[in-house]
């Protein structure tokens, strides 16, 4: 037997070996690559989710705030009214044939006030509770959001 010829076996092994090592450092290569663009895509999508859902917190703490100061505004108008609704309860108790109409007129339009600023409030109550809703909302979806492109970080760790 030719000894030169176990020699070009093993050297067409070794070539053979080289070449898969290549191609396999090739792989890797390619999809380290891939992950780092992902990851970067990933990492500007957070990024500016993030930001949006601070925008949005921002935005209803400051609307949080007015509501609130309308709020303490109007029960003190209301408690003013209560009080010159008393006020006149009390001057009917002491003189009640005098000016009676004139009293009832008064007490029609304090309630007629209270039930136009009752109403008023209500509503803006109403809008500013929908749009908290609304808010709470698209957090929740920013959040499912955010844990999906985990999922995708996850996916990509496994290969």
């Amino acid at each position: 037997m030719d000894p030169l010829i176990g020699v070009r076996i093993l050297g067409y092994i070794k070539k053979w070996l080289m070449e898969l090592l290549y191609f396999i450092s090739g792989i890797l290569t390619v999809g380290t690559v891939y992950g780092v663009v992902l990851f970067r895509q990933i990492k500007s999508s957070h990024t500016t989710l993030l930001k949006t859902v601070q925008e949005y917190h921002d935005l209803t703490i400051a609307d949080h705030d007015s509501l609130v100061t309308m709020y303490d505004t109007s029960t003190t108008k209301i408690e003013e009214i209560a009080e010159h609704y008393n006020t006149i309860q009390e001057e009917m108790k002491q003189d009640s044939y005098a000016g009676n109409k004139e009293i009832n007129q008064k007490i029609v339009k304090v309630q007629n006030q209270l039930d136009t600023d009752h109403s008023i409030y209500q509503n803006l109550f109403n809008v500013a509770d929908e749009q908290l809703k609304r808010l709470n909302s698209d957090i929740n979806q920013l959040k499912k959001i955010t844990k999906s492109n985990d999922n995708v970080k996850d996916a990509i760790d496994r290969y």
